[in-house]
């Protein structure tokens, strides 16, 4: 398992510098942890958002914004969940089954935050949540955030070193580990069954045969 702190100087490792930080949260107040504090939170979103990563799907009944109603093509406003990166299907409750293919839903923002707008009345959400506790982290993410921190952190960073990646050797080497990353991450999950959506009946309607 990965810390923050394991993280950065994994990032930091991959420039060529061997000045270790100690702590990032709080900032041990050297210049490379106040870098590593002010890029890490970046370029860890930016991650998690790159992938549907089975380590931060997460499933919520989420609640109706406002008095609910919507003006537009969709009927129904839903709050987003503050910990949302990426919402990434959603569906109504009473399906929870995991291969259902989703209902259509769009992102809209308000003057007090971003609101998920569908047509069905009873709404769970499918989404990618910002994990911050790194030791829940694949190792193949690790690598890939590592490389993506290096990336930020190369220009201000790392000076005058002949060795140390430049900031776009570094960024395709973050894109190379994403890539295989996700495909461990792909393998952790079902090819979804179409068929669920045409048979799905809610609670409240009468069902064929019933």
């Amino acid at each position: 398992m990965a810390t923050e702190v394991d993280i950065c100087n994994l990032a930091l490792g991959h420039l060529w510098e061997s000045t270790k930080v100690s702590s990032i949260n709080p900032s041990d107040g050297s210049r490379f942890a106040n870098r590593c504090a002010a890029f890490y939170p970046i370029a860890r979103d930016n991650a998690l958002t790159a992938h549907d990563w089975s380590f931060a799907r997460k499933s919520l009944a989420i609640s109706l914004a406002s008095d609910g109603h919507f003006s537009g093509p969709y009927t129904y406003q839903y709050t987003q969940p503050g910990d949302c990166l990426v919402p990434r299907k959603l569906y109504p409750s009473g399906l929870d089954h995991p291969d259902f293919p989703g209902l259509p839903f769009e992102v809209e923002t308000t003057d007090s935050g971003d609101i998920i707008v569908t047509s069905t009345a009873s709404a769970i959400l499918q989404y990618t949540a910002r994990v911050t506790d790194a030791t829940r982290y694949p190792m193949g993410f690790v690598t890939a955030l590592s490389w993506q921190l290096a990336s930020f952190l190369a220009g201000p960073v790392v000076q005058n070193k002949s060795k140390s990646p430049t900031q776009a050797q570094a960024y395709q080497q973050y894109l190379y580990f994403l890539d295989n990353a996700k495909q461990v991450s792909n393998d952790t999950r079902k090819t979804a069954d179409h068929t669920l959506l045409d048979s799905y009946r809610p609670d409240y309607m009468n069902r064929v045969g019933s």
